[in-house]
């Protein structure tokens, strides 16, 4: 989801999470374009109907694409929201900018396109000085990732894989950075070092920079928590083959168990389960529970080698993931078939 919402003062705070009615009397281009409600049809805020003002909380559905034309002007009229659970598409150029608008003062400029994925986890909020890092790099193939930050930050990446599928790590959690350029190593692995992704060739990185705590701090920022932590056990599992990875027959019980300090504010803010195995979408928890019990059907799956992988998803913006590899079909399966 994303969500900006202005609160008095020059604050502006875009949150990634999931018809804006809008009008102007006919006739009448001198007069703003108003907009508020729910946007269930594609829609475009164009510089012809430039400014726009929100009088309203304002939502982007699931699905639903909102686009901002260069040079259009946002304002915002009182303590309103714009959330997007669809797609946010920016159309700012370094001549021609986006500019949001609160209280009367100009509190953040796009001067380049900018495209925002409103799915759950996809991306992470900004403060009214959004920090873009340049020369952003990432190579698959040997772990590198580079970027350049214009300040000091607190940086965050994710390593998950496209068209949907799971988040695997994240590699960096609100970690300060100085000003200048980076070069982070990636292992390929998840968080325990056991389950090797790097022959996937899906991945993709999003990677999140804030400024350092000082006039707008962290407390305004959704999705500003640490990655919770949980853990894929299979309390049934008597079985594991000659390098401790658990064998797995039938209907198999599995567990997912999230830690007591994380799941307090877990509770508090909502969160959702996902689940997958090889990277494949299983199923969803959206009412998230502590410990998830369910049933893992592994009589369906080839036999051989697996990876599940279970992300606890909160409601503003926080992820946490764990993978775990387990054997299907027992000690007849291929010792070293792979799950891709």
């Amino acid at each position: 989801m994303l969500r900006t919402r202005t609160a008095g003062a020059t604050v502006l705070a875009l949150v990634l999470a999931g018809s804006a009615g809008w009008s102007r009397p006919a006739g009448d281009s001198g007069r703003p374009a108003s907009v508020a409600g729910l946007l269930t049809e594609n829609a475009t805020w164009s510089r012809a109907d430039s400014p726009i003002v929100v009088t309203g909380d304002v939502t982007v559905a699931a699905g639903v694409t909102l686009t901002i034309e260069a040079g259009v002007e946002v304002r915002f009229e009182g303590n309103h929201a714009l959330t997007v659970d669809g797609t946010l598409n920016a159309q700012g150029a370094p001549q021609d900018e986006i500019v949001w608008v609160v209280d009367g003062q100009p509190v953040l400029r796009l001067d380049r396109p900018t495209v925002v994925d409103g799915r759950p986890g996809a991306g992470v909020g900004l403060s009214d000085r959004p920090i873009v890092a340049t020369d952003l790099a990432f190579d698959a193939e040997t772990g590198e990732i580079r970027f350049t930050l214009p300040e000091p930050a607190r940086v965050r990446a994710r390593i998950g894989t496209r068209n949907g599928g799971p988040w695997l790590r994240t590699l960096i959690d609100w970690e300060p950075r100085a000003a200048g350029t980076h070069v982070e190593a990636w292992d390929g692995r998840d968080g325990s070092g056991k389950v090797d992704f790097a022959e996937r060739r899906d991945l993709l990185l999003v990677l999140a920079c804030l400024p350092e705590p000082g006039g707008v701090g962290l407390q305004t920022i959704r999705g500003r928590r640490q990655a919770p932590r949980l853990a894929i056990t299979f309390p049934h599992a008597t079985e594991t083959d000659g390098d401790g990875v658990p064998v797995l027959r039938g209907a198999a019980p599995v567990r997912v168990a999230i830690a007591t300090e994380d799941y307090a504010w877990l509770r508090e803010m909502g969160f959702e389960l996902a689940t997958y195995v090889d990277t494949e979408f299983l199923m969803e928890q959206e009412q998230g529970t502590n410990p998830f019990d369910y049933l893992l059907d592994t009589a369906s799956l080839e036999a051989g080698f697996h990876v599940l992988t279970v992300n606890v998803i909160g409601f503003e913006g926080e992820i946490g993931t764990a993978s775990v590899r387990f054997l299907a079909g027992g000690a007849d399966a291929p010792s070293g078939k792979r799950a891709w």
